[in-house]
């Protein structure tokens, strides 16, 4: 028999981080969980990916708090009609409108600072759907990841 090398595996640890609800102007509920100091240098959004939820992200949470410290701040958020967020109507599921929504949590959770955006997957297209509706905020405020071969400023 093959023993579980996660059987003692908490994988609840994000559902312990600080956690808040960002509502979209369209009324859906965003749940919201953040790891690190609200102060640090960086924060680190993550967006996931279709049919789940930003518990997909556990080990990257756990690896990357642990390497990282108090250098920079994690925000996980469920993304529209998944995980402990909202559903909305069936006509809001667009790329546009979760490229909005990754807007909506950025000036909640995130409102100075530099920040990296990792999407997974669906999580991926939400960050591309957001750079192509916020240009203006890739190279400043956003430094990754990087559309163009150029350093960010400063």
């Amino acid at each position: 028999m093959v023993e579980d090398p996660y059987a003692d595996e908490d994988f609840e640890r994000l559902d312990s981080d600080r956690g808040h609800v960002v509502t979209t102007p369209d009324g859906v509920p965003l749940t919201v969980r953040e790891a690190g100091p609200v102060g640090a240098p960086v924060t680190v959004v993550f967006a996931h990916g279709f049919c789940l939820r930003m518990g997909a992200f556990h080990f990257q949470r756990m690896r990357l708090g642990e390497h990282w410290g108090s250098k920079v701040r994690m925000v996980f958020y469920d993304q529209r009609g998944h995980g402990q967020s909202g559903e909305a109507a069936p006509q809001t599921y667009t790329l546009t409108q979760l490229g909005q929504d990754l807007e909506t949590v950025l000036r909640a959770t995130a409102p100075r600072g530099p920040i990296v955006l990792v999407g997974h997957s669906m999580g991926g297209m939400t960050v591309l759907s957001h750079a192509r509706q916020f240009p203006e905020h890739y190279g400043q405020r956003i430094v990754g990841p990087r559309s163009s071969p150029r350093p960010p400023k400063g």
